[in-house]
Formats: C-alpha cells, sequence, structure tokens
C-alpha cells in the first residue's frame, strides 16, 4: 500500500516537473522566434495576462470554497448529491464566465488606451481573441477539483503539457505564416484543450 502511494505521488511530482519544464520551453521557443523586443510579443503576453487576472477571483472562490462542498460529498459517499452539485456548478459557471467573457469583450477596446502598448488595433482584436479563454479557465478549475476529489491526481498535474505542445509546433511549423496573430489563436486553443482533456 505504502509503495503504491509513494509510486503515485512520484509519478505526479514527475508530471508536474516535466508539465513545467515544457511551458518553460514554450516561452523560450516562441521568444526566440519572435524575438523578445518585437512590440506585437508584449501586446501577446499582455492579451494573454487580461483574461487570467480578470478570472483569477472567481476562481481562487472556486478552487477554495466550492469544490471542498463537492470533494465532502464524494467523501461521505453521497455519490448522487455529488453529481447533482457538480452539474449545477458546471451550468452556472458557465454561465456566470460567458457573461464575464462578454464584459471582457466590450472592454476590449477600452483597455489598450490606457496602456502605451503600440498598436492599439491588435491590442483589441488580441484582447477580443484572448477573453473567451475564461470558460475554459472555469471549467478547468471545476474538472481538476473533481479529479482530485475522486483520488485522481495525475491528469490535473498532465493538464499544461498539450498547450505547450500546441504553441511549440505552432511555431515551428506556421509561425512565420501567421506571425503574433497566429500564435494568440494557438494559444487559445492550447488553453482550451486543458479543459477538454479532463473531461
Amino acid at each position: 500500500m505504502k509503495k503504491n502511494i509513494a509510486g503515485s505521488i512520484s509519478l505526479v511530482m514527475i508530471i508536474m516537473i516535466f508539465s513545467r519544464l515544457l511551458s518553460l520551453v514554450s516561452v523560450q521557443v516562441y521568444m526566440a522566434f519572435y524575438g523578445a523586443s518585437d512590440p506585437y510579443l508584449n501586446i501577446y503576453s499582455y492579451a494573454v495576462s487580461v483574461p487570467n487576472i480578470i478570472f483569477t477571483c472567481f476562481g481562487t472562490a472556486l478552487s477554495t470554497v466550492v469544490i471542498p462542498i463537492y470533494a465532502g460529498y464524494i467523501a461521505n459517499k453521497k455519490q448522487d448529491l455529488a453529481k447533482t452539485f457538480a452539474d449545477n456548478l458546471i451550468t452556472i459557471t458557465f454561465v456566470f464566465t460567458a457573461g464575464l467573457v462578454l464584459v471582457g469583450i466590450a472592454i476590449s477596446p477600452l483597455l489598450p488606451r490606457l496602456t502605451e502598448l503600440g498598436d492599439y488595433d491588435f491590442a483589441a482584436k488580441a484582447l477580443m481573441i484572448m477573453m473567451p479563454v475564461m470558460l475554459f479557465y472555469g471549467l478547468n478549475y471545476i474538472f481538476q477539483g473533481m479529479l482530485q476529489s475522486n483520488g485522481k491526481y495525475s491528469w490535473p498535474a498532465f493538464v499544461s503539457v498539450p498547450s505547450s505542445l500546441v504553441v511549440i509546433a505552432y511555431v515551428i511549423l506556421l509561425g512565420d505564416r501567421y506571425g503574433t496573430t497566429g500564435l494568440l489563436v494557438a494559444t487559445f486553443i492550447g488553453l482550451s484543450l486543458q479543459a477538454i482533456i479532463l473531461i
């Protein structure tokens, strides 16, 4: 029993280390390809970070308050209540994050005016491309919490690997053709995969 637990912990640690290293590699790949001084790369970083910042407060509430309720149902063998709670949570979260996405898209033309990013039109477009990723952030928080509550830790640890691979593959195969706009789309696809693979 102890060997099985130790083996599981070791596997999760290896996966987490690998996923973090791969994330670092993906950043190095697109930084090296486009150049750290590329103004569009600064806009890309800004557009990726804004939805994450907007969603963080809600995501923290999911992790610290809501998911433990689901875990409590599982621990007390109340599978039906856990399933009903999870279904309701997914629906409410999806509706709420859809509202956040609409608000985010609405303010996307305004936010670049508060910064000095250079190309206003590209910055507004970049934010609009990335805002819908909040839908997947919400699902990602829920699915990770559900899996961990059921003693499944490998997939939550693995979750960032596909997104890093998508970005690396895009830069190598299509980076010249579609530039930073394509990098935004590739990043969006990669982040959405995090929730999809957990399903």
